[in-house]
């Protein structure tokens, strides 16, 4: 039952799952308030001046503290009421969001994961996190220091594509798709750093997961995506990501010059750096 307006509802008689999920939301807003009393000075001094340029500046000083403090407390207090509520679905769903991180720690997530109900594993957010687990495992254990997966695919004017073709350069296998939210919001750093290293021998392959043509086509173009594409139009059945075992987007391989993977699921920073030790 909802008790006021929407936006200032109130659950009365909440189920406990109710309540252990109002407890898990108290936790990630806490995280904010504990910042400010942290920062009374910083906090005080944003309230009170009245020049916009230096509000944002503080501001920003702020946002930087909280960036820097947040993994930890997340790691202790979020994870922590997920490692000690194995049997709430506020711990799946938060476990669940915690999967698609790409800075996920593999260890802390099996651990957690092993820590479930078993209901909890036996539900398809349970088998979600399963299958990220599998990815991610596969890639470390089964994929790198060792040759890329050979495949072949249609880019969009149906000509055959081969991950072959592009032996004897530094490689990228993007795996993304028009609907991924975090795909699109990462692209133009990608273009970026393609613009930079392309004319040293970057090449990028990109699998797309989508099944709708037309919006795969809109977003290569919309996003200024000018290097080699392929799918088959079958989301995550695509071929290609069943043999690599992708199980969730933005997923990518690091491919050097002999078809060999050094690194999987880079973010832009990390793809510059071994670009850098590996073209300069």
């Amino acid at each position: 039952v909802v008790n006021g307006t929407v936006a200032n509802s109130q659950i009365i008689n909440a189920s406990p799952h109710q309540d252990k999920y109002a407890a898990l939301l108290k936790l990630k807003e806490n995280f904010g308030a504990r910042m400010e009393k942290e920062h009374p000075v910083l906090i005080a001094a944003v309230k009170s001046t009245q020049d916009k340029q230096i509000r944002d500046s503080l501001i920003s000083t702020f946002y930087k503290h909280c960036r820097e403090k947040y993994p930890q407390y997340y790691q202790d207090t979020v994870l922590g009421f997920v490692k000690f509520n194995p049997d709430a679905p506020a711990s799946l769903f938060e476990l669940d969001e915690y999967s698609h991180d790409r800075n996920k720690d593999l260890k802390t997530l099996r651990f957690l994961y092993n820590n479930l109900s078993d209901r909890l594993k036996a539900l398809p957010t349970g088998k979600r996190v399963f299958n990220v687990i599998d990815e991610v495992s596969f890639s470390l254990n089964n994929l790198i220091g060792k040759p890329a997966l050979d495949f072949t695919q249609n880019d969009p004017l149906g000509k055959k594509v081969s991950l072959r073709d592009f032996k004897g350069n530094i490689t990228l296998l993007e795996f993304w798709a028009s609907w991924c939210g975090p795909c699109r919001l990462s692209n133009p750093a990608l273009v970026k750093t393609y613009q930079k290293y392309n004319d040293k021998g970057f090449r990028i392959l990109s699998v797309s997961l989508d099944d709708d043509k037309e919006h795969w086509l809109k977003a290569i173009k919309d996003d200024g995506l000018v290097w080699t594409h392929v799918s088959d139009l079958k989301q995550f059945q695509n071929s290609v990501a069943a043999l690599y075992h992708i199980n969730s987007i933005p997923s990518n391989f690091l491919i050097d010059k002999s078809g060999k993977i050094i690194a999987s699921n880079l973010e832009e920073k990390e793809l510059n750096e071994y670009l850098e030790k590996l073209l300069n």
